[in-house]
Order: C-alpha cells, then structure tokens, then sequence
C-alpha cells in the first residue's frame, strides 16, 4: 500500500488560496513547509511544538490484548516510521511515548520500540498465536487473531493511519478490519466506562490525546494511571512512579520519575503514539502581530495589515 501524503490533499488550498487569504490552514501549511507544495512567496510558515499526537489504545479488557508481550508484538508489528514518510512527510518523527521530545520532562535517551516484524511473530509464537492452517492469519485454541480498530470518519489522518496499521498487521498474520465512526459514537466509546461503569465495547481505537502537562496522568485520553486509563491497563509500579512524581517540586528530580514511568510504559506498552509534530501554520508576509501561544490557538486581536 502506497499512501498519498495526506497533506498532499491539500495542495490545491495552497496554490488556489495563499494569493487571496491571509491565514491557511494547518494542513495547507504543512503541505507547504515539508516541500510537497509550492507555496506563494508571500508565505509565512510558522512552526511551533505541537501539544497533540495520534495513538492507539489496546483495550486490555479484552483477551486479544491482555498480554504485555502481545501488545508488544503488535507494536514491533507497526512501522511507524513508514507511515510517517507516507503520509507526513517531512512533519515530525515516531514517538516513544506522550512526554513529547519538546517538553522539559523528556527523556532523550528514550527510544521508540523499532519496526521488527521478526521479533513480532516472535512473541506471538511465544503467545501460542501460529499459523496452524496455512491461510495467512495467526490462530490460538482454534481462534483468529482477528479484531476491529475504531477511529472516527472526521480525522484523513487517522483514517490513513488505520488502514495502513492494517496492511502492516496482515504482514505477520494478524486481520484487522479498520471501522470508522461518526465522531460522536467515537466519543460515547470511550466515556462509556464513566457513564455506564462497564468497560467499552471496542477492541481498540485510534485517537488524538494531548499532552497539556508533562505529566502523564494529565494527557488527554492516554492517561497512564490506572482508575482513568481508557484501555483498562493496570500497573502499580507505574502508578506509584507517577504519584511519587506529582508530589515533587524540583523538577530535576520530578524528571528522573517521568523517565522511569516512560521505561515501564515502554514495557508495559498500553498504547502506541505515533509521531512527534510540529503544528504548522502560514500567514501572508504583511499580517503583523499574529501571537501562537498554545498550538491550535491564535491570538488575533491587535493584528495588521502591512501595505
């Protein structure tokens, strides 16, 4: 599968709109900040951290992925490096976790878990999961390994990513049906475990999370702490790591916890963000005084136009 750049569905809002506006979106300016787009020469590309990110949630409650070593699996399973190139080209890198690369809390020494189909089927070997009928999908106690990931229709990008993640997977054996949602049954998904104390009935989902604080038992979805995870992940180590973190007020040592938190969620691996990313947006050369205080929002007010 050869992916289109998703930005490069955006080019004509470039070529058609950077002549007569004075702000393009976010994707029009990626597209013409990683090269894919001739961008009028009037063009201000801004770039700044970006605070989101793209991930996967494995819904532990479910047999499928109640194994650390099989959500391991699936995630040496994912070439995210690919996907990037495919459909970010240029824009950002794969993610060893939700503390972003540009957050004081970072551990550059982290790693993400590398492309390794190898040591995939593996660990699903290891896991019982084999190839016992010779019809390309892995099977377990007469079982398939077989499931739907969820993402909603509002999102290209993750829809992209969840297709590819599928042709990935087919690779080492694994089927899976990508199932795209409106946005508000997406959402119901995942505060079904509030509002209905039962867990979700998704196998897993593909969804955007934020990374407000470096915290992580502050991210938006991808939590890590155990009574607010969204995948049903438990793990007292972690969670006394963070705990111990949040009650810390010099941040050198507040860092050192968040590197073991990230160390045990990279064995843990109850999710798998993406890529790391820059937001992106561009202006004409003659619109002053435009403030990005916080990615996604601009500060308009006291803007120009310079003759």
């Amino acid at each position: 599968m050869k992916p289109t750049s998703w930005f490069a569905a955006h080019t004509s809002r470039i070529n058609s709109k950077a002549s007569r506006c004075d702000k393009l979106s976010a994707a029009a300016a990626a597209n013409a900040a990683n090269g894919t787009a001739q961008a009028s020469p009037r063009l201000k590309i801004v770039r700044v951290p970006d605070l989101s990110y793209t991930f996967i949630s494995w819904n532990t409650s479910r047999p499928l992925f109640a194994e650390a070593r099989v959500r391991r699996a699936l995630t040496l399973a994912i070439d995210r490096q690919a996907i990037i190139e495919g459909l970010l080209p240029g824009i950002g890198r794969p993610s060893a976790g939700p503390i972003l690369s540009f957050m004081w809390a970072a551990d550059p020494g982290l790693k993400p878990l590398p492309y390794d189909p190898a040591a995939a089927r593996a660990l699903l070997k290891e896991a019982g999961w084999e190839d016992r009928d010779a019809d390309g999908i892995l099977g377990r106690d007469g079982a398939p390994f077989r499931f739907e990931l969820e993402t909603n229709q509002g999102s290209g990008l993750r829809s992209d990513i969840v297709q590819m993640v599928a042709a990935q997977l087919k690779k080492v054996g694994i089927n899976l049906k990508p199932t795209f949602l409106e946005s508000a049954a997406h959402e119901a998904q995942l505060y079904i475990r509030v509002s209905q104390k039962k867990p979700p009935t998704w196998n897993i989902g593909a969804n955007f999370g934020s990374a407000f604080r470096p915290d992580p038992h502050m991210h938006y979805y991808t939590r890590g702490h155990s009574d607010v995870h969204t995948g049903f992940c438990s793990n007292k180590a972690y969670d006394t790591v963070v705990e111990k973190a949040q009650k810390l007020l010099n941040p050198v040592e507040r860092k050192k916890l968040y590197g073991q938190a990230h160390l045990i969620q990279l064995e843990w691996v109850p999710f798998i963000v993406f890529v790391d990313e820059p937001y992106i947006e561009g202006y004409r050369k003659n619109v002053k005084g435009v403030q990005i205080l916080d990615p996604h929002w601009d500060i308009f007010w006291g803007v120009w136009l310079e003759e």
